[in-house]
């Protein structure tokens, strides 16, 4: 009996188990096991079952498996002594054997793993000859070992098979050092495989090579799955490069990983310069107090938000948004990060010159009725919940209108920007002159008693009347009607107030003599 088939015995025996299994830690593929068939060590191992204890081999990690125990083996010490002695077993099961052809066939036999025994090339020759092959070998190529005894290798090989791989195996393997390498090879039916062989040399009692024994490990699902990955992540690249957005990935600690052209040109970096970079120090967003605005990068979804990029030409309006990258068996654990940056500035633009017009006198430039009927309502909720007062002034130009009919549009609109101008003068920054419309116009002074109102009004008053205008010959010199209302916590409203300070404008006006023309 060898020795893996022994320690796996004695495991059972120890453990009171129905069956003992020796899995890789890195697949949770069974190796070794007794008691049961390989299938159902499969299932066993895939479904968690039976108690698990560390092999403790480092280079290849392993696990001895009892299934049905009938005593704990937690901290077992015979069991933790037996599964280390069991791993080191399983590595050197191809190597350690007692000189015999049928020994050696009947210790790998027991391996889940493909094996292959080969005789040292003869004299003269640079191939080794199949020995003996286990049934996992036969299973996977479909050749016996009567099929295979006394043949070379080559007949496993493909034209894609890398030579240079097999040539760099048998170099070492001559020299008795063990050797790892990947191959493609084929089976009986010509279908291709991809291999992991691990081979090592078996040296009889007098230190002599008596056979090259190989370890098979069936990688074809992971050499495609790599190419798949390879090939979406090629066409991942592609896609990214023709996005018109500057687009770039980050790896999970914030490490940029990918960068296409646009988003090179918008950060003016090259994909060389980024790579490896933390996301930060490439995408060096501002907000507009030119504090860093940082790209969060949240496990739990999409973050969006905007920031200043400055550059050497222009300060860039950025829109941005992170995404996680996350996979099928773990969907809160991303593996990645897609970061979208997008050149706002047009749109921000046009957005606040849209606003503004909205709330802008085309002509003079002021508030227009809308946005001051708003500051109107902001004052009143400030005077509602304080003690201020603020007043309220409605401006007509008395008889403007003949102004128009008179000397035309242009002639009018004129004056009215320049009325603007030297109304504008005559107001503190903190108090609002607006345009309702026409010739009328309207003054919200903050934080102004109606009594020290007067005298601002006065002010106006007297700027515009101090505005005489020559036209063909005839000079006029405009008027103005001001009324005023108070806005304090006892306003009813703000179109009350308003409606209160153009009352007593009108009532003003009946005083007012109009324009005046010499």
């Amino acid at each position: 009996m060898d020795a893996v088939s022994a320690l796996l015995r004695a495991a059972i025996r120890i453990a009171g188990a129905t069956a003992a299994i020796v899995a890789y830690d890195d697949d949770h593929r069974p190796v070794a096991f007794t008691g049961c068939s390989q299938g159902a060590a499969a299932n066993a191992l895939r479904d968690g079952a039976g108690a698990y204890i560390d092999c403790r081999t480092p280079v290849t990690p392993m696990t001895l498996v009892l299934l049905d125990s009938a005593r704990p083996t937690s901290g077992d010490a015979a069991l933790m002594a037996l599964a280390n002695e069991l791993g080191h077993a399983v590595l050197e099961s191809a190597a350690v054997f007692d000189g015999e052809l049928a020994a050696l066939a009947a210790s790998i036999e027991t391996l889940a793993d493909p094996v292959a025994v080969f005789h040292p090339p003869a004299a003269g020759e640079e191939v080794a000859r199949f020995a003996c092959v286990n049934g996992a070998f036969e299973r996977l190529f479909g050749y016996t070992s009567r099929d295979l005894v006394g043949l070379t290798e080559d007949l496993l090989y493909l034209e894609t098979t890398s030579m240079d791989n097999v040539m760099h195996m048998r170099d070492r393997l001559a020299v008795g050092e063990p050797v790892r390498g990947i191959l493609e090879l084929q089976t009986r039916e010509s279908m291709p495989v991809w291999i992991e062989m691990t081979a090592r040399v078996a040296f009889h009692k007098n230190d002599q090579p008596t056979y090259y024994v190989s370890t098979l490990r069936d990688i074809t699902a992971r050499k495609e799955f790599e190419a798949a990955v390879a090939a979406e992540k090629q066409r991942l690249s592609v896609t990214l490069k023709a996005i018109g957005d500057a687009v770039i990935t980050a790896l999970p600690d914030g490490r940029i990983d990918f960068i296409n052209a646009a988003a090179q040109r918008l950060l003016n970096v090259a994909f060389s310069e980024a790579y490896g970079m933390p996301l930060r120090s490439i995408v060096d967003l501002r907000d507009e107090q030119d504090a860093p605005c940082e790209i969060v990068l949240d496990p739990a979804g999409d973050v969006r938000g905007e920031g200043l990029l400055y550059g050497p030409e222009r300060n860039t309006q950025i829109a941005f948004v992170s995404s996680p990258m996350c996979g099928v068996l773990a969907p809160r654990s991303p593996f990645g990060y897609v970061i979208v940056l997008r050149d706002v500035t047009a749109q921000v633009r046009l957005t606040r010159r849209l606003a503004y017009e909205a709330s802008h006198d085309s002509l003079t430039r002021l508030p227009n009725r809308r946005r001051f009927e708003e500051m109107i309502e902001g004052a009143l909720t400030s005077a509602q919940h304080g003690s201020a007062v603020h007043t309220i002034a409605f401006i007509d130009l008395d008889h403007f209108k003949q102004v128009n009919d008179s000397f035309g549009h242009e002639t009018g609109d004129r004056m009215l920007r320049d009325v603007a101008h030297r109304m504008s003068l005559n107001v503190r920054g903190n108090d609002i002159l607006a345009r309702l419309g026409g010739d009328e116009f309207a003054l919200l002074l903050h934080e102004c008693t109606p009594a020290n109102a007067e005298r601002v009004v006065e002010k106006i008053r007297q700027s515009v009347e101090s505005l005489p205008v020559v036209y063909q010959g005839t000079t006029i010199v405009l008027s103005a009607s001001i009324g005023i209302a108070p806005l304090d916590r006892n306003s009813e409203s703000a179109a009350a107030v308003l409606a209160q300070a153009d009352k007593a404008c009108y009532e003003a006006k009946a005083r007012n003599g109009g324009a005046k023309r010499s």
